[in-house]
C-alpha cells in the first residue's frame, strides 16, 4: 500500500516540473497563425480562455484576458485522449491507456487523479468529460453503460445498457454535459442526449458531424467548414448551418465565440470575427 501511494503521488505530482517546461527544448513550430500549433484538439473554457491540444501530446492554455500562456506536458501515461475545460479551476484530462483521470487547476498544475481502474467495474472506460457538480460522466465500453461517479468512484447515477436503444459496437466520440443535460456523440449514429440522472432523453440523427460544443442553449456541430446550430431543447425544429469556408477554407474544427470564431487548422489556429 505504500508502495502505491508513493507511485500515485510521482504520478501526480512528477508532472510539476514538466508544466512550464521551457520551449526552447524542443523544436521551433513556425506558423503565421495566432496560435501557431500542429493542432490534435481545441477548446474554449467560460472564461473565454483558449486552450490547444497538440500531436506532441502538449497541452497550452491561452489566457486572453491577460495574454499569457501556460504548458502542461506528461508523457509517462500515454496520450492525452480528451479534456474538459468547463471548470477552469479543476480541467479534466483523460489518459485512457492507463485509465487515469487527472485534474488541474488554472496554471495546469496537478491537483488531484483518479486511477479508474481501482474500480473493478471500470476497467475499459473509452470516454470521460466533467459534470456541473464537478463529478465525472464515464463510458465503460465492457458494460456498454454511461456511469456518473464521485471522487471515489462511487457511482450516483448510470444510463441503461446503450444496446437498449438499439446501438450495437458503440463508440463514443465525445461526452460533453451542459445544464443537467448530458450529450453523447456516437460515431455513425449522432447525438444521444440523457438527463442528469441518466435517463435517456433524444437522439439528434445527423450526418458526418464528429466534434460539437455546447453554445448558450444550443448545440453546435462542426464538419468540413460547416457548423450547424441545434437548439437542444427541440434540435428538429429549427436547423440552421453556416458556411465557415467563407472566412477560410481548409479548417478542421471550429469553436464560436461571443464575436466571431477559432478556426483550426493543419499549423494552427485562428480567430475570425463575423
Amino acid at each position: 500500500m505504500k508502495g502505491y501511494f508513493f507511485l500515485m503521488t510521482i504520478i501526480l505530482f512528477g508532472s510539476c516540473k514538466s508544466t512550464f517546461k521551457s520551449t526552447t527544448e524542443q523544436a521551433v513550430f513556425v506558423s503565421a497563425r495566432k496560435y501557431p500549433a500542429q493542432v490534435k484538439q481545441l477548446e474554449i473554457d467560460p472564461l473565454g480562455s483558449v486552450y490547444i491540444l497538440d500531436k506532441l501530446n502538449k497541452l497550452t492554455r491561452f489566457n486572453t484576458i491577460n495574454n499569457t500562456k501556460t504548458e502542461y506536458v506528461d508523457n509517462r501515461l500515454g496520450n492525452i485522449d480528451d479534456f474538459d475545460p468547463r471548470n477552469p479551476l479543476s480541467i479534466m484530462v483523460f489518459f485512457r491507456q492507463y485509465g487515469i483521470v487527472k485534474f488541474l487547476d488554472n496554471t495546469l498544475s496537478p491537483i488531484r487523479i483518479i486511477p479508474l481502474q481501482d474500480n473493478e467495474s471500470f476497467q475499459n472506460v473509452s470516454a470521460a468529460c466533467t459534470t456541473n457538480d464537478n463529478k465525472l460522466w464515464l463510458f465503460e465500453e465492457n458494460q456498454q453503460r454511461i456511469y456518473k461517479v464521485g471522487d471515489n468512484l462511487q457511482v450516483i447515477a448510470e444510463t441503461n445498457r446503450l444496446s437498449d436503444l438499439g446501438l450495437q459496437k458503440v463508440q463514443v466520440v465525445k461526452m460533453r454535459e451542459n445544464n443537467n443535460k448530458l450529450v453523447v456523440l456516437i460515431k455513425n449514429e449522432g447525438l444521444f442526449v440523457f438527463d442528469n440522472f441518466g435517463q435517456f432523453q433524444k437522439k439528434i440523427k445527423t450526418d458526418g458531424y464528429a466534434d460539437f460544443q455546447f453554445w448558450e442553449d444550443n448545440i453546435i456541430q462542426f464538419e468540413n467548414c460547416r457548423a450547424m446550430v441545434l437548439p437542444i431543447s427541440n434540435p428538429l425544429q429549427i436547423q440552421q448551418s453556416e458556411d465557415l469556408c467563407l472566412l477560410n477554407s481548409g479548417a478542421r474544427s471550429a469553436r464560436k465565440l461571443k464575436q466571431g470564431w477559432l478556426l483550426s487548422f493543419e499549423d494552427g489556429v485562428d480567430y475570425f470575427s463575423k
